[in-house]
């Protein structure tokens, strides 16, 4: 067995020599490397500049945009009665723009069309032709649209002087005829008051008579009157089965004749009515009186012109049947029935919110927790507030006010109190408040009571409380009041 050594050492220098070997690849046992292309943006297409634009929603609510532009934009202003979707972007300016109308309302809402800009800034383009500027969008939204109001255009009447006459080179026109003479200011003549006479029979002129038959004999029969009191008739109609018309230049002789017939109920001159001249209508000065947006809709300015001008002045009382009143509001001083001179709380539960049942002092109260206003001052505002500065009440009132529909008409509010401070009312209630607004007697803590104010006109208001649409702050008394909803 000489020759194991050695065979062993052999094997032992053949692994030291393997394990010696550098097993490494070379360089050139490796793939070639691989070339990453540079990450580019896509680019930005559009125009490089924003114009100025105005968006109008009309009555929608919503409206999306979608303008194209080629870089970045940001809105930085726009009204508090708008709301952006998105307020920045790169590319296309697109958003969505939502009118929040009511956000506007209580400070614009005799206002048609609201409207406001939204500031953009905008940048473009890149190194020597980079740009950047501001441009300003206009919104408008409608608030309400009016369709039908009739506006009467300026008219001639009787007593109005017109310039210019007719002369034969033509019609006048603006003192000068068509014909190319100066015409002079000239007064037309006197128009007739009446164009002839209503005439109404007791009865039938004819039993047997009816209808068309009994009409016709009925304008016959005026006719043959008056011709026989030497009256000349124009023309003659039937109005019913007892009346007629008449046309007649002479109508104080024809007035005579028929009103000597003991068969005439009545006789009266068919006077001719005209239309007024157009005049320009009243617009009150108060605060407040640009939001109550239901007056010049309804064209009430028409109406405090002919207040001003002397009509409406015979006395009423207007019934407000509803939560009180705040006697402390400044705007319904010199306004209102008081407790002595007939305002009630009929409220027969004492658990109403001023802790007792019927009595004289219908103060709508203040209670913990109500979050409602004067529901009853609200609607007595309506009516009745006072026009131009009112009395100092507290530093946070206005000194003005809104304005009431009755103006100068000689009109007084009687509060009549049935609906609790929580907004509850029974309709036994209601239907005691009712007539003794009326004027007729009424049982309240078991004595028999009408109210004094003077009987001339009761109008009865009845609504549901409401929450206040524009409340503001006014001075306390000693038994607080509820807060108060707008007059």
């Amino acid at each position: 067995m000489p020759r194991t050594p050695v065979r062993l050492a052999w094997l032992l220098s053949a692994a030291l020599a393997l394990s010696a070997c550098d097993l490494t690849p070379t360089p050139t046992d490796t793939d070639p490397p691989v070339t990453e292309p540079p990450v580019t943006q896509p680019p930005v297409t559009g125009p490089a500049t924003l114009t100025t634009q105005t968006v109008n929603l009309e009555q929608q609510t919503a409206v999306t945009l979608d303008v194209p532009f080629g870089g970045r934009w940001s809105v930085t202003n726009f009204p508090d009665w708008l709301k952006l979707s998105a307020q920045a972007g790169q590319g296309n300016v697109v958003f969505t723009l939502t009118a929040d109308r009511a956000a506007a309302t209580r400070l614009k809402a005799d206002q048609a069309t609201l409207s406001g800009n939204l500031t953009l800034n905008w940048t473009s383009g890149t190194g020597s032709s980079a740009q950047s500027g501001q441009t300003v969008w206009t919104v408008t939204a409608a608030q309400y649209s009016l369709r039908g109001r009739v506006n009467a255009p300026a008219v001639q009447g009787q007593g109005v002087q017109t310039q210019g006459v007719q002369t034969q080179g033509g019609q006048t026109q603006g003192g000068q005829t068509q014909g190319g003479q100066t015409g002079h200011p000239v007064t037309p003549a006197p128009q007739p008051d009446a164009a002839g006479v209503i005439v109404k029979y007791r009865a039938s002129l004819t039993a047997q008579a009816t209808g068309t038959r009994a009409a016709t004999l009925t304008a016959q029969q005026a006719a043959t009157t008056l011709r026989g009191a030497g009256v000349t008739v124009q023309a003659s109609r039937p109005l019913g089965s007892r009346s007629a018309a008449l046309r007649v230049q002479d109508v104080p002789a024809a007035l005579r004749a028929l009103r000597a017939d003991p068969a005439v109920e009545y006789a009266i001159p068919d006077v001719i009515l005209r239309t007024q001249a157009a005049a320009t209508p009243v617009v009150p000065t108060d605060q407040f009186a640009g939001l109550q947006w239901a007056y010049p809709l309804t064209g009430y300015g028409a109406v405090w012109r002919d207040m001003e001008g002397g009509a409406y002045s015979r006395p009423v009382t207007v019934a407000v049947i509803d939560t009180g009143v705040r006697y402390d509001h400044p705007d319904l001083q010199g306004r209102l029935w008081t407790p002595t001179e007939g305002a009630l709380d009929l409220i027969t539960d004492p658990a109403n919110g001023d802790g007792d049942g019927p009595d004289t002092d219908p103060t709508d109260p203040s209670v913990p927790g109500r979050t409602t206003g004067s529901h009853g001052t609200h609607v007595t505002g309506l009516i009745a507030a006072r026009w131009g500065t009112n009395a100092p009440s507290c530093p946070a009132c206005s000194a003005t006010g809104v304005v009431g529909a009755t103006h100068t008409a000689n009109v007084r509010v009687l509060p009549i109190r049935v609906i609790d401070a929580s907004g509850n009312a029974t309709e036994s209630d209601v239907a005691t408040a009712i007539r003794y607004a009326a004027g007729l007697p009424v049982s309240v803590n078991g004595a028999q009571t009408r109210t004094p104010t003077p009987r001339r006109s009761s109008t009865s208001a009845w609504a549901a409380p409401s929450a206040p649409l524009t409340p503001r702050p006014c001075a306390r008394p000693s038994r607080t009041p509820a807060p108060p909803a707008p007059s």
